[in-house]
């Protein structure tokens, strides 16, 4: 694992620097020469001018290019951490474990696995599967329909619930709300007409 993180030190080190020099320090040259190339043997102002602006332009491109690149690398250095750093806690605690349930076939494993966590297709997979979780997440909590304002007397009860136990008794009702599917702010669950019969069920269990 110690000669595993040398070589993603060197890895990382790596893919941090061709990130932010070397496209746009290539770009940019192949740009100036390009223009120049433009203006030797010409002594039209239009055409030298024509160049510079295509330079700047080119120039624009490829810094904004490079900028991305720059991002996107960081976002898949993090990812690539997590990867490492979640399979290195999992060995460390196997090996508290007896040699009869942690024997070395397995422990190479996933020192393979450890050393494939810290490749740009494992932060890829990573990032996508946040992603796709967080996606599913937020079409689950997407509202379909206008709630229409209609608190009743179940309303008056939770709230005098949640004013009085403060943050626990919040977390209680949105740990409540989760078990029964609902993915809604409190707000919207105490005043929202389609929640009545949900309210007036937390309200019973209440007392």
């Amino acid at each position: 694992m110690g000669s595993i993180d040398v070589k993603y030190s060197t890895y990382e080190r790596d893919l941090t620097r061709e990130g932010q020099e070397v496209p746009f320090i290539t770009t940019l040259a192949s740009l100036s020469l390009s223009g120049a190339g433009t203006l030797v043997g010409s002594s039209a102002a239009k055409t030298a001018l024509a160049a510079a602006d295509t330079g700047l332009k080119g120039a624009k491109s490829a810094y904004d290019t490079s900028i991305l690149a720059e991002k996107t690398v960081q976002f898949l250095q993090k990812q690539m951490r997590t990867n490492r750093n979640r399979i290195k806690t999992a060995i460390i605690d196997k090996l508290a474990l007896g040699i009869d349930r942690y024997p070395l076939e397995l422990a190479m494993m996933d020192v393979e696995e450890y050393a494939a966590a810290g490749t740009v297709t494992a932060g890829l997979i990573g990032i996508d599967e946040q992603t796709s979780q967080a996606l599913t997440a937020s079409e689950r909590a997407k509202i379909t329909e206008i709630a229409v304002y209609g608190p009743n007397e179940a309303t008056a009860v939770i709230r005098d619930y949640l004013n009085k136990g403060g943050a626990e008794a919040q977390s209680k009702l949105q740990q409540w709300l989760r078990d029964h599917n609902q993915q809604v702010s409190t707000w919207l669950f105490l005043n929202g007409s389609q929640f009545g019969p949900l309210r007036q069920e937390f309200a019973r269990e209440l007392r």
